[in-house]
């Protein structure tokens, strides 16, 4: 048996207090080999890090059910806003050129005019002169649509389609669009005492030929014998419109003709 000191006097460790700690080997009294029994205990106790075989499976979960009734109702639902929206896209152009025809027809525009024949055609050119001593051609104005207004300062029909002239002129106000209005007066104080507050469209005078007439040169070589009468005249310099009378301008209808020749 090994001995075991109970004392430091004898250089040996107590083996119940040191049991956990470095492996006690004490030579045996009868020659035998080194005790091994607190080593092999201690190995018995130490963790073991090494794999013990294949890692067992976990079985995946099983896939989600697909509800097919709730596929097909979803891509019959997006079927069905495709179509609807591809029928919205395709209507609504062909909508707003109806809107448009009407629009212009209930103008009820003649398709010929006196002095120039069937429209539309090329509108002729002229020149007038402004109240500050300036000369205008009709042409300066190619490019724009010209909404061209021949009225007259004794006219009292010129005087009341004026309101409605000037709200549409500031309605459709812009770098595409000009109304000029050409007076069959003799003198601007005619003019001005028409437009006392002045006007957002462009005047300017068309004198009578001779004392007979009352109708301005150029209105009369445009075909008109009585005022109020307006031309429309596209982008290309053509006419477009003849209107014979008076015209409510700021009207739904006629801002929505305008503005398509305005658009083209």
């Amino acid at each position: 048996m090994p001995l075991r000191g109970n004392s430091d006097k004898d250089g040996l460790v107590d083996s119940a207090a040191t049991a956990d700690a470095a492996v006690d080997i004490v030579p045996s009294v009868a020659g035998d080999d080194v005790s091994r029994r607190p080593a092999a205990e201690a190995a018995l106790r130490r963790p073991r890090l090494c794999y013990s075989g294949p890692m067992a499976q976990v079985p995946s979960p099983a896939p989600p059910m697909v509800d097919l009734r709730k596929v097909l109702v979803t891509a019959g639902v997006i079927t069905l806003v495709a179509g609807m929206a591809g029928m919205v896209a395709w209507m609504t152009p062909r909508a707003a050129a109806r809107e448009v025809k009407a629009a212009c027809t209930s103008l009820e525009a003649s398709p010929t005019n006196p002095a120039l024949g069937n429209l539309p055609r090329e509108a002729p050119d002229f020149a007038v002169t402004t109240h500050d001593g300036k000369t205008v051609h009709l042409s300066d104005f190619r490019g724009k649509v010209v909404l061209l207004n021949f009225w007259a300062s004794w006219c009292n029909v010129c005087k009341a389609e004026k309101p409605s002239l000037s709200n549409m002129t500031e309605d459709l106000a812009g770098p595409d669009f000009k109304v000029v209005t050409l007076a069959s007066d003799r003198t601007w104080d005619d003019v001005k005492k028409a437009l006392p507050k002045g006007a957002p469209f462009q005047v300017m005078l068309d004198p009578p030929p001779d004392d007979d007439s009352n109708i301005g040169a150029i209105a009369t070589a445009w075909g008109i014998k009585a005022v109020p009468e307006s031309f429309v005249i596209d982008k290309k310099g053509r006419i477009r419109m003849y209107l014979i009378n008076k015209r409510d301008w700021d009207a739904a209808v006629t801002e929505t003709c305008l503005q398509a020749l305005i658009d083209e």
